[in-house]
C-alpha cells in the first residue's frame, strides 16, 4: 500500500483518504452496506454482531467517530453503513447522517495550504461514499448537507477513452490542475457504482464497466489504477499484484452483489471474486492482507467474512465469524483493561493481549476500524450447541498445581473465563464450542469456586483446595505385642481422604470427620522393636509420621 508522507496524502482538511495504514494494519475507509443477508439460520448467534453495534455506537460522540486528527466524517459513514447492515440500528444511522451532513462540504471537498501552495479540490471517492450514506440512512442524495452529491459524482466520471467510467479527483494546485492530487481508487470506484446504481443514473453503467476492467484473471480485484493512458485492464496494463489483499475484492462483493442480478456480467464477475476469497482463506478461517501486513488480521477477516456472508457462503462465512469471535471482547474477569470494552475486536491476538495489560489507549483509532469492518461479518456467527456446562471438578484441589478444566456450552470462537478462587485463565471454544482450560490452583488451603462464565453465563462448582501441611499426629508411645494401636490425625478436612500405614503396610483408610480428625485403630504384629507410621492426607505433600515401640 501507499505510504502516508506529507499532510496532503494523509488528510484533506480534516477528511481521511480512501485507504491508509494503521499500526501496520490495511484499513479501508470506505465499506459498503449490505443488501438483504441471506435467510436467517437456526445456528446464527446474534449475540455477537449485536455486542459488538453496542461497542461501536458508545464510541460515537456528537453522532460521530473520533480520531487522532478530531472528527472523521467517512469513517463515521463507514460506522453507519455496517451498523445498516447488521439492522436494527435505524436511529444511529439517521444521527450519523445528520452529523455527516452538517459538514458534508468539508469532507467532500477540500481547501487548505501546504508548503506554500494552496490546494483545492473534491474526493470523488469522498463524495461517493457520503452519497451511499445518504442512501442508506434514507435521506436524500441528491440534497444532502445542501449538495447534489449524485450529480457532483456523475460530473467525475471520465467519458473519454481509454479510461471512460474511470472516476477523477478535482485536484488544483494555486488554481492549476494538479494531476498528482488524483487519489481514486477501486473503494472510491465501488462507492460510486454503488452510489450511481441506486439512484439510476446512467453514469452508473460506464462506473461499474471501469470497475470490472480492474479485476485480475484470478478473480480479485486490484486497489490501485493504472495511468491514465494506455490499456486500462488489469491483466493488460501491468503485472498483477504479487500477494493482493483480500480487502478490496471483498468490498467490491458486499457493495454490488444486489444489483448482480440484473447485470450477467457482474454477476459472472462477483463469482469469480466470491471463488477467489475462498481460496484465500486459510484453514482457521481467518484472512491476511496479501503483501501488505504480516499475518492474518481481523481487518482482512472481517470484510472478507462479510462477504462470504452475502454471497451465501455459509460454511466459509462461518469459519471467518468465529476466528474474528475469537478477537472479540467478552468483558468478563479474564479481560484486564479490556474488560469495559465488551463487543470490541483486536485487530489480531497481539493487540488483544496488549489491550488487556494496557487498555486500548492510544489503539483506539485501530480498534473503531476493526469493529467497522467485521461487524457486519459476525452476523454469520454460530450459536453455542446446549448451555454452558463444567465437566468434572473433584472435592479437593492440589494447591499451587495446575489442573484441567473442561468446559462445554461455548460458541464456537466464543472466548470465556475460568476461575479457581483468585485464579484464571481465558479460553475460547473450539469448533464444538468445547475447551480444557490448563490453570493454575492456589496455594492456600481453602473452599473456593471453580467457575466458568461468558458474557450472559456463569456456572460453578464448588471445591476445597488443599495446600501442603505436617498433619498433627498422635499414638501410643508403647504397645504390646498383638494389642491394638490407636492414631489419631488432625488438621484435616472435613471427607478428606486419609491413609495410616504401618511399617510400609496399610493398616487403615477413611475420610476425615466433620472436625478435622481421623481416628485409626488396628492391632500391632508381634515382632518387637520400633515401628514407624505414616499418615498421608488427600495429596502426598499433606502428610507425617511418628514412631512407636513394640515390647
Amino acid at each position: 500500500m501507499r505510504p502516508a508522507v506529507a499532510p496532503r496524502s494523509l488528510r484533506r482538511a480534516g477528511n481521511l483518504l480512501i485507504t491508509g495504514v494503521i499500526t501496520g494494519a490495511v484499513v479501508s475507509s470506505a465499506l459498503t452496506v449490505a443488501g438483504p443477508a441471506p435467510a436467517a439460520r437456526a445456528a446464527a448467534d446474534p449475540a455477537a454482531a449485536a455486542a459488538t453495534a453496542a461497542w461501536l455506537e458508545s464510541r460515537l460522540v456528537d453522532g460521530l467517530v473520533e480520531g487522532p486528527f478530531g472528527k472523521e466524517y467517512g469513517t463515521s459513514a463507514d460506522a453507519a453503513i455496517a451498523l445498516d447492515a447488521v439492522g436494527g440500528h435505524d436511529a444511529t444511522v439517521e444521527q450519523i447522517s445528520d452529523a455527516v451532513a452538517a459538514e458534508v462540504g468539508s469532507y467532500v471537498d477540500y481547501d487548505y495550504e501546504y508548503d506554500e501552495v494552496v490546494y483545492t479540490g473534491t474526493s470523488a471517492g469522498s463524495t461517493a461514499k457520503a452519497a451511499v450514506l445518504a442512501q442508506v440512512a434514507g435521506d436524500d442524495s441528491g440534497d444532502f448537507g445542501g449538495q447534489d452529491l449524485v450529480g457532483k459524482l456523475a460530473g467525475m466520471v471520465a467519458d473519454e477513452a481509454p479510461i471512460t467510467g474511470r472516476i477523477v479527483d478535482a485536484a488544483f494546485a494555486d488554481g492549476e490542475p494538479d494531476p498528482t492530487g488524483d487519489y481514486a481508487n477501486a473503494f472510491g470506484q465501488t462507492y460510486a457504482a454503488r452510489a450511481l446504481l441506486t439512484a439510476g443514473h446512467p453514469a452508473g453503467g460506464p462506473v461499474v464497466d471501469y470497475l470490472l476492467d480492474q479485476q485480475c484473471s484470478a478473480g480479485f480485484f486490484r486497489l490501485y489504477f493504472p495511468g491514465k493512458v494506455g490499456d486500462q485492464t488489469c491483466d493488460g496494463a501491468e503485472p498483477a499484484e504479487p500477494s493482493p489483499p483480500v480487502d478490496t475484492t471483498a468490498f467490491v462483493v458486499i457493495h454490488l452483489h444486489e444489483h448482480a442480478d440484473g447485470d450477467p456480467e457482474l454477476a459472472a464477475a462477483l463469482d469469480e471474486a466470491v471463488a477467489w476469497i475462498r481460496g484465500a482463506q486459510a484453514a482457521d478461517g481467518s484472512f491476511d492482507g496479501g503483501s501488505a501486513t504480516e499475518g492474518p488480521n481481523a481487518n482482512s477477516t472481517g470484510l472478507a467474512g462479510w462477504a462470504l456472508h452475502v454471497a451465501g457462503e455459509t460454511e466459509a462465512a462461518e469459519d471467518a465469524a468465529t476466528w474474528l469471535r475469537a478477537r472479540q471482547v467478552p468483558g468478563t474477569r479474564c479481560d484486564g483493561r479490556l474488560a469495559a470494552e465488551a463487543g470490541a475486536i483486536a485487530y489480531d491476538q497481539a493487540a488483544y493481549d496488549a489491550g488487556v495489560a494496557d487498555g486500548i489507549g492510544v489503539t483506539a483509532t485501530q480498534w473503531q476500524l476493526v469493529a467497522i469492518q467485521a461487524l457486519p461479518a459476525l452476523l454469520a456467527a454460530p450459536a453455542a450447541r446446549g448451555g454452558l456446562r463444567l465437566g468434572k471438578v473433584p472435592a479437593f484441589l492440589d494447591a499451587g498445581r495446575q489442573r484441567r478444566v473442561a468446559v462445554t456450552g461455548l460458541a464456537p470462537g466464543e472466548r470465556g473465563c475460568v476461575r479457581i478462587g483468585a485464579s484464571t485463565v481465558a479460553v475460547v471454544g473450539d469448533a464444538d464450542g468445547a475447551v480444557t482450560a490448563k490453570i493454575a490452583v492456589p496455594a492456600r488451603s481453602r473452599r473456593s469456586l471453580v467457575e466458568a462464565s461468558v458474557v450472559d453465563d456463569t456456572v460453578a462448582r464448588s471445591a476445597v483446595v488443599l495446600a501442603g501441611k505436617r498433619l498433627p499426629v498422635r499414638l501410643r508411645a508403647k504397645v504390646a505385642p498383638t494389642r491394638k494401636q490407636r492414631v489419631v490425625v488432625r488438621g484435616l478436612w472435613k471427607g478428606e481422604r486419609v491413609v495410616v500405614r504401618d511399617r510400609g503396610k496399610v493398616v487403615a483408610k477413611g475420610r476425615a470427620r466433620a472436625n478435622g480428625r481421623f481416628v485409626a485403630t488396628y492391632r500391632v504384629v508381634r515382632k518387637p522393636g520400633r515401628h514407624r507410621v505414616v499418615v498421608q492426607g488427600q495429596f502426598g505433600d499433606r502428610r507425617n509420621q511418628a514412631s512407636y515401640r513394640v515390647r
